[in-house]
């Protein structure tokens, strides 16, 4: 069986580059939903400092509670921090998958390794950063699997103390999350090399028959 060909009016390339845009634009806009959320919260904490009537009103309202209404805002503000660690792995884990799923499709074969994978890639002259795809390899083991004595030696950086190798130690922050997301994005047909690209975003999804799947 012959090797398909990476082309940009190519179904699967198309596939490839809206489901990368497509992830990422739902990760900004839940990101920055919670950081509004965020600043709801922190915008009440400094009424109730600077308001006497407002302060009043919400102590009324919370007469009878364990926490007083500025405590009880901190905390959310807190539990909406701890939040984002599962939200930025979630996304991160379907980056992943779906670069995968399309290297089998684009590979023909269920049986693959990294270093076949990229193999492959370089030999379609796919420019990519190896580095990063392989700091997000090891980044999946730790999510999944509990295993991060590797990705502690190359990116200490994600993790919040560096004596504990755990998923529950991870500290990705957004720049860690694009970081992956651009790495994802050059490691298929979206990048330099023998990949050109010769027709608009319409017209690759109008021949391919995809073009109102991601509007």
């Amino acid at each position: 069986m012959s090797e398909p060909n990476i082309d940009p009016d190519y179904e699967r390339s198309y596939l490839f580059r809206a489901g990368i845009d497509q992830l990422e634009s739902v990760y900004r806009i839940a990101v920055d939903a919670m950081a509004a959320q965020r600043a709801e919260y922190q915008a009440k904490i400094q009424r109730i400092l600077d308001d006497d009537l407002y302060a009043e009103e919400m102590h009324a309202r919370y007469q009878g509670g364990v926490l007083n209404p500025r405590d009880h805002m901190e905390l959310l503000i807190n539990q909406n921090r701890a939040a984002l660690q599962p939200l930025c792995q979630s996304f991160l884990m379907a980056l992943y998958h779906h670069w995968e799923r399309m290297m089998i499709s684009w590979m023909a074969k269920k049986d693959t390794t990294p270093t076949s994978k990229y193999e492959w890639l370089a030999r379609h002259g796919v420019q990519f950063n190896r580095d990063k795809m392989e700091d997000l390899r090891h980044l999946m083991k730790v999510i999944k699997h509990e295993k991060g004595a590797e990705l502690f030696k190359r990116r200490p950086d994600l993790f919040y103390r560096q004596n504990v190798a755990s998923h529950e130690n991870l500290s990705l922050r957004a720049t860690h999350v694009i970081d992956f997301f651009e790495a994802v994005r050059g490691a298929g047909p979206s990048t330099g090399g023998t990949v050109l690209f010769n027709t608009s975003w319409s017209e690759t999804a109008k021949r391919c028959g995809w073009a109102s799947t991601f509007k």
